[in-house]
């Protein structure tokens, strides 16, 4: 098996902060294969060495459960393996995530934004459900401005299919000489919904891109980049 940095391994492990393991580690608290660690970085075989904690082995947490908030770029397919397809959201992740994680719905290649990955099935599946109602948000890119009209049928649900949405959140952004920002925000996660929602209005995305999931923002997260929840916002959506 790979090595990993000692510190991060105490971490993942031991239910602490990295700054505390480094402290652990400075005060002689940490062994490796029963020799104090004395030098830094050190790095560990998870599934060879043997590492303790004040006398106690700390186990691998196999169960560990892992959330991950990615900024997924244009052009990539939100699947783990594809044959077809040139670029693949796990490309972007899987040289340091070594646990197998599953996208929280999906994003099309032509949308950008806020992708959420769990090996957490239980609370992907209550991110997911329409009856919890958590609204995910959107910037779409417009081909003309809205007019009232159109806002208001978006804002009180439009027939896709032969079945009405539910309300949206819309508000206009900005209005340009050829076309219009907006933000909309939905409860569902119909197939390519946001664009088909609009379509049937007469108007084309040129743009998407997910800003938001219930009270978790995308943020200064790069394109392509991830990061781990906290704590605080994994339970947000329980």
């Amino acid at each position: 098996m790979e090595k990993v940095r000692l510190n991060k391994f105490i971490a993942e492990n031991a239910e602490v902060s990295r700054r505390r393991a480094d402290e652990l580690i400075e005060k002689k608290k940490v062994t490796v294969n029963n020799k104090v660690v004395e030098k830094m970085p050190c790095f560990v075989d998870p599934e060879n060495d043997i590492v303790k904690l004040n006398g106690d082995v700390i186990s691998i947490d196999k169960d560990r459960k892992i959330y991950i908030a990615l900024n997924k770029p244009l052009g990539y397919v939100t699947t783990l393996k594809d044959k077809y397809a040139k670029k693949i959201i796990s490309d972007l992740y899987d040289y340091k995530i070594k646990k197998r994680i599953y996208p929280v719905g999906r994003l099309d290649a032509n949308t950008t934004g806020l992708l959420l990955l769990t090996n957490d099935g239980q609370w992907s599946n209550g991110i997911m459900h329409p009856k919890h109602e958590i609204y995910k948000e959107y910037i779409a890119k417009l081909d003309k401005a809205p007019n009232k009209n159109d806002l208001n049928k978006l804002r009180t649900g439009v027939y896709l299919d032969g079945v009405k949405t539910a309300p949206s959140i819309v508000k206009v952004l900005n209005v340009y000489d050829e076309s219009s920002l907006v933000s909309i925000s939905i409860c569902e996660g119909r197939n390519h919904q946001v664009r088909n929602m609009f379509k049937v209005l007469g108007y084309k995305v040129l743009m998407l891109k997910r800003v938001k999931i219930g009270n978790l923002e995308l943020g200064p997260l790069k394109v392509g980049e991830f990061r781990k929840l906290s704590r605080e916002e994994v339970e947000s959506f329980r």
